[in-house]
């Protein structure tokens, strides 16, 4: 199975990266959610394949949902955080 290019995978989403990240963020204002959720709703929405929208997510996107699973207690902490030093 050959690899789909990310270019193409916003082609068939039918959504540029800064469209992207602007209807997730307008989710999690809009609905209270954080950007895991709202990334899953939009994919729902718009009868996407979470997987494939994973592969195409951008960096400054892929961050926040990152942070949101770590407040989540989904991630664990970056060890260079000083808040995760025992106590």
């Amino acid at each position: 199975m050959s690899r789909i290019k990310k270019k193409d995978l916003y082609k068939m989403i039918g959504v540029t990266p800064e469209i992207l990240i602007e209807e997730i963020d307008a989710i999690v204002h809009r609905n209270r959610m954080n950007h895991i959720d709202a990334t899953v709703f939009f994919c729902q929405q718009n009868d996407l394949d979470i997987e494939a929208v994973g592969k195409i997510i951008p960096s400054s996107l892929r961050s926040k949902i990152e942070e949101s699973a770590r407040n989540s207690r989904m991630l664990q902490k970056e060890y260079n955080d000083i808040s995760t030093l025992p106590i």
